[in-house]
């Protein structure tokens, strides 16, 4: 019996700065370097970049850090059958990037049952191969928050990211200095972090509880932990990042009443204490449920 749960934080740690005055239109905490690919620098140039392009482009690239995964790793009697496996994950991933590769990985696996077994059996490899394959949600980390600044101030923090002519602080972000960073912000944006396009990090559980208004790209998970578009907003597209965040940037009432929503969803379910307690309570249950099991096993053996 295992059960998965949200992260949360601490409303005394983290809390909203109302002595802190907005000098960006939105702002980023990013602990990681800008990250850019070859394949995708042209698409930065791009006024309204074709994002189906962008994938393509991201799925060339996916294919051949596979195949050097292979190539490495892998003996030489079994690489074909990966880069055919290769194949197939990088085609369903293509197909629908906002599911988790992993997910594709088992329904590919079915038809490549040699390789998949491997796999299984060499747990680096496989992350090295799941590394590749997170290039699916790598690039919108970078790419968003360069194409937003041609129409927004943009400032990002807890990395040094004027390589790529984003104003902000290199400095890294500690909890106590949060709540006042994403204050500098009238929105703030977070991207997850690759990791497998499902889920949600700490980001957005900690600009809710700074009180802040936040822009997220849309990920499986998000919509059970807060109602979109009333206690925080989404996006899937640059283009609809864009137009959101000007409306929030715009409008003042909009952008408080998206704040003051989040913050007290936040301080009713996603707290750290909310979190033990349902801890507790699946504990509770799951001793329960064994309790009534060990009962009819009983009650069977008196009646036999």
């Amino acid at each position: 019996r295992i059960h998965g749960l949200p992260v949360g934080e601490d409303p005394d740690l983290v809390r909203p700065r109302r002595d802190v005055q907005p000098d960006f239109d939105a702002v980023l905490i990013v602990g990681s370097p800008p990250y850019i690919p070859a394949e995708l620098a042209k698409f930065v140039e791009q006024n309204k970049p074709d994002e189906n392009a962008i994938l393509d482009a991201v799925a060339v690239r996916t294919q051949t850090m596979l195949d050097e995964v292979w190539n490495k790793s892998a003996p030489p009697a079994l690489r074909d059958k990966l880069q055919a496996l290769g194949r197939d994950w990088v085609d369903a991933k293509r197909a629908n990037p906002r599911a988790a590769a992993l997910r594709h990985f088992m329904l590919v696996a079915r038809r490549h049952e040699d390789a998949a077994a491997w796999l299984r059996g060499n747990p680096l490899t496989y992350f090295d191969a799941l590394h590749a394959m997170w290039e699916f949600g790598r690039w919108q980390r970078t790419l968003y928050p360069l194409l937003l600044s041609r129409h927004f101030r943009i400032g990002v923090f807890g990395h040094d990211w004027s390589s790529v002519g984003m104003q902000g602080s290199a400095k890294w972000v500690d909890y106590a200095e949060q709540a006042a960073v994403y204050a500098r912000g009238r929105v703030a944006r977070n991207t997850n972090q690759c990791n497998d396009e499902e889920g949600v990090s700490h980001k957005a559980f900690q600009i809710a509880a700074s009180g802040a208004a936040c822009l997220h790209i849309e990920r499986a998970g998000l919509a059970e932990l807060f109602t979109l578009g009333r206690e925080i907003e989404a996006f899937q597209t640059f283009e609809e990042a864009r137009d959101k965040l000007a409306n929030l940037v715009s409008d003042t009432a909009r952008r408080t009443d998206v704040a003051s929503a989040g913050l007290s969803r936040f301080r009713r379910d996603h707290t750290w204490a909310r979190r033990l307690e349902r801890m507790l309570e699946l504990t509770a249950q799951d001793q329960a449920d064994a309790s009534g099991i060990r009962t009819v096993e009983a009650k069977s053996v008196c009646a036999s």
